[in-house]
């Protein structure tokens, strides 16, 4: 009974001085969606331990943190002035169903122009548009990733709406 009770206290001693080590690494690139240019200078960041690095003049970056105790949440936060924040969690870097994207809207007011999808119908309208607030796509490259921002810019978003809508059957009012 002694020497099993000594094995377990081993084990959990081992646990609580030793913990777990960890070493997490990713690299990869950041390019305009627009049109695959590097984007400079963008911020990638481990946000669970607000570690962040730099792209170099090519768009490339390396990101690594490695130290001892729980393994932080592999939540990256890709960000750049005049782009769409790219936020994205690796469960698993070998399928693509670990790796989860974030996504949401941002609304933008029409400020009180109305749109009629059908103009014989005025009880129907938009009075708020709402576009996609983050950037996701993406590119896995053997073992690194290629991150795609979007512009952000709302009157670009706007004017492309009404580029699309106004040749066809809406109505604006």
């Amino acid at each position: 009974m002694k020497k099993k009770i000594y094995i377990l206290s081993i084990l959990i001693g081992n646990l609580i001085f030793h913990g777990c080590d960890y070493c997490i690494q990713l690299k990869g690139r950041v390019l305009s969606n627009k049109n695959d240019e590097p984007i400079r200078e963008a911020q990638i960041t481990l946000k669970s331990r607000n570690i962040t690095v730099v792209t170099d003049s090519l768009g490339f970056f390396y990101l690594q943190d490695c130290g001892g105790g729980r393994c932080p949440k592999p939540i990256y936060v890709v960000s750049k002035e005049g782009y769409k924040d790219f936020e994205m969690e690796f469960r698993s870097m070998d399928s693509g169903d670990g790796i989860i994207v974030k996504t949401g809207q941002k609304n933008y007011d029409l400020g009180g122009k109305y749109f009629y999808p059908d103009s014989m119908n005025s009880s129907t309208y938009l009075a708020v548009i709402a576009f996609e607030k983050y950037s996701k796509d993406y590119a896995k490259r053997g073992d690194s990733v290629i991150f795609y921002m979007d512009i952000d810019n709302e009157e670009a978003n706007f004017e492309n709406f009404l580029r699309n809508f106004q040749n066809g059957r809406w109505d604006i009012r």
